[in-house]
């Protein structure tokens, strides 16, 4: 399967079967764009129907902001409960495997998902982690999940550092890499740098990857068509 950004693709080798792809960065990133654009062209090109769990936005708000109006011949499932559990996103899955036979899950975002089980964060959201590892495998279908980065970038911008996140700056997130198939982090120079070269680039280090390679690519957003583009 594939993302339907080719560089990127060409990096990964696509999206494989029983995995956890993880889209990590700071906010204003773009994670949420990325998730919803790979998640449409997996519906259109891949002729996929994909579950969507947005747990920040409502399901309008994607539709009218990240979602191009062309649908036809797609399926785009998107559920907005806000804070939903992992054991719920679990039957969720299950029921639409059988009732529609979706091929993607994308999750907006780890942070917000909530457990019944009272434990430190970063246990939950190991315990997380294992959750959808374990759901990943019993469907046979890639699941890309979004993530909050830890403060550490913006931390070393002030102290006139390099901001570009690494595997570090997951924080107290750290223990979802060990699950992690993929992880790409997200990063925007002109966020940063008022007179960057490279306005409205968002940069992709895939930084984890046990089926591909490693490397970087850059995109940019195409506003008329709602889209990332390669460069």
């Amino acid at each position: 399967m594939k993302t339907g950004l080719k560089n990127l693709d060409e990096i990964i080798q696509g999206l494989n079967n029983s995995s956890i792809n993880i889209i990590a960065g700071r906010p204003n990133m773009g994670k949420s764009s990325l998730a919803f654009n790979i998640a449409l062209n997996v519906a259109k090109k891949g002729k996929v129907p994909v579950l969507v769990f947005s747990l920040e936005m409502s399901k309008e708000y994607i539709l009218n902001n990240f979602i191009d109006s062309n649908l036809s011949n797609t399926k785009i499932i998107i559920e907005d409960t806000p804070g939903i559990s992992a054991e719920n996103i679990r039957k969720q899955c299950i029921k639409l495997k059988k009732e529609e036979n979706i091929g993607l899950v994308v999750i907006d975002y780890l942070q917000l998902i909530s457990t019944e089980k009272k434990a430190s964060k970063e246990q939950e959201l190991s315990d997380i982690g294992l959750s959808l590892k374990k759901l990943a495998e019993e469907l046979e279908i890639p699941i890309f999940i979004t993530s909050q980065l830890s403060k550490e970038p913006d931390i070393r911008f002030k102290a006139g550092q390099a901001p570009r996140p690494t595997l570090k700056d997951f924080g107290y997130s750290s223990r979802i890499i060990k699950y992690a198939d993929t992880i790409m982090l997200l990063y925007k120079d002109d966020y940063y740098y008022q007179n960057s070269d490279k306005k409205n680039v968002l940069e992709i280090n895939v930084a984890k990857n046990k089926n591909g390679g490693l490397g970087t690519v850059e995109l940019k957003y195409n506003s008329n068509f709602r889209k990332f583009e390669d460069i």
